[in-house]
């Protein structure tokens, strides 16, 4: 089957970086050709600071050469970079962009919040087969959480809060332990949040709730205990609600040491899955959600979809 040449989007976001490498089918559908990630903390010290440090940025800059560089390798004619809630929270994000497009010299775009929510939710379904319920995607990042209410592969309502698993952590200091006040306070302050939510209405029982997020993605490998990641078993898969508070809890007794060795557990990760966990918990809690089902598509697929289909 014929296939159009490699494209290569790099998603940059307020935790992690993400390099999706993939093409388009004759059948129109994204093939994968190479995924990468890497703890990338850009956000590092914004809630103190509104502007992203100069080390983060150096550091952000190192990976994103590396990415570059694997592109090449894999013959991508072209390199997008996407940003995400960093970009658009921080007051130098505008110029910290500017100043990653003109190192790498591949065009960047800083994603608003209903972008980041439309393309989260239109890369999450380009791994479902189509489906007559409604879809209600939850996407928990590092600065920001996205909730999409869709059907028939579109967006119907969009909602947007600023907070991820990153900036939780970061705001309580990066506390390994949660104790039983702290989580209290945290509920509260997610609970505050979702309740802004306003079409909770809308989610009725028969809704199709999936889970994407670097948080999905390291539940889903926790949970399968896998030593080497594979998004294909991440795909589809189906967590109960008592399974998520189990990998909490268990997680929560654990050193940020012995959490590293956790079948699963990404490096740099440990010290803020906690925090991402307490957000799908509040969520399901807030929506009487009993289960999720993982995806290891994001906002990159849905970034990447667009790019496809613009001929770039």
């Amino acid at each position: 089957m014929q296939t159009s040449e490699n494209t290569a989007v790099i998603d940059i976001g307020t935790h992690s970086v993400l390099l999706l490498i993939a093409r388009k089918s004759q059948s129109g559908r994204i093939e994968i050709v190479h995924q990468a990630s890497a703890v990338g903390r850009l956000g590092a010290g914004l809630t103190l600071n509104s502007n992203i440090a100069d080390r983060e940025v150096n550091s952000v800059l190192a990976v994103l050469r590396d990415f570059s560089e694997t592109a090449q390798r894999f013959r991508a004619r072209s390199v997008h970079l996407m940003g995400t809630e960093v970009f658009r929270k921080a007051s130098n994000g505008k110029q910290v962009a500017d100043f990653f497009s003109r190192e790498l010299r591949h065009p960047m775009k800083i994603l608003s919040a209903e972008e980041e929510a439309l393309f989260a939710f239109a890369g999450a379904v380009t791994g479902l087969p189509s489906r007559e319920e409604p879809i209600l995607l939850i996407d928990v990042g590092g600065g920001s959480t996205e909730f999409v209410l869709g059907k028939d592969r579109r967006v119907r309502e969009w909602s947007s809060i600023p907070i991820g698993a990153f900036i939780l952590a970061q705001n309580e200091h990066l506390r390994e332990t949660l104790s039983p006040g702290l989580q209290e306070k945290l509920n509260l302050e997610i609970k505050q949040y979702l309740a802004k939510i306003p079409f909770s209405a809308g989610i009725k029982r028969h809704t199709v709730v999936i889970a994407s997020g670097g948080t999905a993605g390291t539940l889903a490998a926790l949970s399968l205990r896998m030593k080497e990641y594979d998004s294909k078993k991440v795909e589809g898969l189906v967590l109960p609600r008592n399974r998520i508070q189990q990998l909490f809890d268990r997680i929560n007794a654990l050193s940020a040491d012995e959490r590293r060795r956790l079948p699963g557990m990404e490096k740099g990760r440990e010290d803020v899955i906690l925090y991402g966990i307490l957000i799908y918990l509040n969520t399901m809690n807030r929506f009487g959600l009993s289960a999720l089902q993982l995806t290891d598509r994001g906002a990159r697929f849905g970034y990447m979809s667009y790019v496809l289909n613009q001929g770039s």
